[in-house]
């Protein structure tokens, strides 16, 4: 069974209505925003991220994703990231 929930990205209390999370999407909307905006919201959803889960974040300035990852100490995962890139559909 999948279940859907919606929730603000907005709101900092996302932690506490949806909790921790060991994978966390977060997958072209903050590109939409203005950059200090898409850096708030970023924050909020990097607290769903449980310790030692995974965030993944993609649609978003570069500057402002690299400046949110190095504010909250989150630490880069480059394991095999050419195979990512260059992967064949």
């Amino acid at each position: 069974m999948t279940v859907t929930t919606v929730g603000d990205v907005g709101t900092t209390d996302l932690a506490a209505q949806f909790g921790l999370h060991q994978i966390v999407l977060a997958n072209n909307f903050l590109f939409h925003m203005r950059p200090d905006r898409a850096a708030a919201c970023l924050r909020n959803v990097a607290r769903l991220v449980a310790p030692n889960g995974y965030l993944f974040v993609g649609g978003i300035d570069l500057d402002v994703r690299s400046d949110v990852a190095r504010e909250l100490g989150l630490v880069p995962v480059t394991d095999r990231l050419e195979a990512i890139y260059t992967a064949e559909e």
